[in-house]
């Protein structure tokens, strides 16, 4: 419950100083408005056997996210010198804010399934943009100490706006941190498929994912599709079921599935993070990492072949 000192009425519904303009009729146009809202949204893809597996997998990467930031907790709480803790010259490890951007990207994610369960793939597509960006950062975070050192520096004490502003166009904007992200694909993963791969999806899923966060006149047509009484999805010319949830789902799975891999592997092989835990958190980690790999990778060919058709 919200503490009553902190908030204020805003709006009595036994308001009388409107009785003459209806105010009780209106409060009852907005109660029925938001039953009609509820209805429209009563839907759920999650659970249609032709994509049950698909939320499924977006399910196990919001884990995979969440395992890292419970790691992250586990090297603070054992006081494990890890990540960018042993650089002389840094004053933070990196494990603060390896542990806000996992927490910020797994519950981004679980949002975007939500509303794509529900048919409300506009708004997630805008999530999915933000999704990409803060997923760069991270990787960006965990595989360039410069980058590092950069993100987490105070520009300006005075004006926290004016020091992200400034932070932002200096080194975070997508034309600095394209070369970083392709840099720790190549030369640390050593893995050029992935990088080609990485490259591939952020630049063509930033590019049409654009066009929604700006209202380009067609996506606005596009995310207009409503539900008719049976649940179904009206056809018009502009869009349909499979574009507007299928293909949306599908890119977002290999989006997520290509940047979670690279920073599993980033903590792996480049911060050798296995051989930091107990033997009870060594398990969890090398076990979720081989179904997820597994799950991801024989899949992986397929869905790229689909995206490419």
């Amino acid at each position: 419950m919200v503490d009553e000192d902190f908030t204020f009425k805003l709006i009595d519904e036994n308001e009388s100083d409107y009785d003459s303009l209806g105010f009780k009729d209106y409060i009852s146009e907005l109660q029925e408005m938001n039953v009609l809202f509820e209805e429209n949204i009563d839907n759920d893809f999650s659970k249609d056997e032709s994509l049950k597996s698909e939320f499924i997998f977006l399910d196990m990467t919001i884990n995979q996210l969440l395992l890292i930031s419970k790691v992250v907790e586990w090297f603070e709480s054992n006081n494990v010198n890890f990540l960018w803790s042993k650089k002389q010259s840094s004053k933070t490890s990196g494990l603060g804010e390896i542990k806000t951007l996992t927490y910020n990207l797994s519950n981004t994610l679980w949002t975007i399934k939500f509303l794509l369960s529900k048919g409300i793939d506009h708004q997630a597509k805008i999530l999915f943009r933000y999704f990409i960006e803060q997923y760069d950062i991270l990787i960006a975070i965990a595989g360039d100490y410069d980058f590092f050192i950069k993100y987490s520096e105070r520009v300006s004490n005075d004006d926290p706006y004016e020091d992200f502003n400034e932070k932002w166009y200096r080194h975070i904007r997508p034309k600095k941190i394209k070369p970083i992200i392709e840099r720790i694909s190549n030369d640390i993963l050593n893995d050029k498929r992935l990088g080609k791969l990485l490259k591939y999806y952020k630049e063509t899923n930033y590019e049409w994912l654009s066009l929604y966060s700006h209202g380009h006149g067609l996506t606005l047509q596009i995310a207009s599709l409503v539900l008719d009484e049976n649940g179904e999805f009206i056809e018009n010319k502009h869009c349909n079921y499979d574009f507007k949830i299928i293909y949306t789902i599908e890119k977002l799975i290999l989006h997520s599935g290509f940047v979670t891999i690279a920073v599993i592997d980033l903590l792996n092989k480049f911060h050798k993070l296995d051989s930091y835990l107990d033997t009870e958190m060594r398990k969890e980690w090398i076990r979720k990492e081989i179904i997820y790999r597994s799950i991801f990778m024989k899949n992986m060919i397929g869905l790229v072949e689909k995206n490419f058709e």
